[in-house]
């Protein structure tokens, strides 16, 4: 993961985080646990995350180490962690013993929330007059971008490592060439998003109306 955030210069820390959207709980990276209880992970790396612990399930010290479980939707693994630090209800957790097989299944959760980290946003509708149909375009120098548009069924346009999606306002988001998206590239698309630094309100409320969309589909596509 680090070679491929040095790759896409948009990490100097010696584990790149990703961070969780807001209301989907998976999107392919895992749950933690603590004793039966589910945290709330704001961000995650390989080498540890950042939960929320208001009832302090955790304890209210740091130092200390513990067992946590990341679960994924097929399996779970028990990891011995290190609270490093607190910051109000924010807990900073290292990873102790992270084995080789879930460090690799992490890193391929997080690939899409690291291609995002790299994302500028370089032009506005209002920097080019009333006849641009795009709202905003972002863009990274690794061919990744992103196009909100004014249409009035489709909002965006995501290009991401080679693929092209269409993201519409009140259907399933589909391929370029007309297929709908499997909910793994749904959900990976949700992950990209969340992971855009400084994003602008239209791109908080793409994410938002994405993360609806795929709760209210349920288990599946719709």
């Amino acid at each position: 993961m680090l070679t491929l955030a040095t790759k896409l210069g948009v990490e100097r820390r010696l584990n790149v985080r990703v961070r969780y959207p807001n209301n989907v709980r998976v999107c392919r990276l895992p749950e933690v646990e603590f004793e039966g209880h589910a945290l709330k992970v704001q961000n995650i790396s390989i080498g540890g995350c950042a939960v929320l612990d208001p009832v302090e399930y955790l304890g209210p010290s740091v130092g200390h180490e513990l067992t946590l479980s990341l679960k994924w939707s097929t399996v779970a693994e028990g990891v011995r962690a290190r609270v490093v630090s607190r910051v109000d209800h924010r807990r900073h957790i290292q990873f102790l013993n992270l084995s080789n097989n879930r460090q690799t299944q992490l890193v391929k959760s997080m690939a899409y929330g690291v291609r995002a980290l790299s994302m500028v946003k370089h032009a506005h509708a209002s920097e080019r007059g009333p006849a641009m149909d795009a709202v905003e375009l972002w863009s990274s120098a690794h061919h990744d971008s992103l196009i909100v548009e004014t249409d009035v069924h489709r909002l965006a346009q995501l290009f991401v490592n080679g693929d092209q999606y269409v993201i519409y306002r009140e259907a399933w988001p589909k391929r370029s060439k007309g297929e709908k998206c499997s909910r793994l590239e749904f959900e990976q698309l949700i992950l990209f998003l969340a992971n855009i630094p400084l994003p602008s309100p239209a791109v908080m409320g793409l994410l938002a109306l994405l993360e609806q969309q795929i709760i209210l589909s349920g288990g599946g596509e719709p």
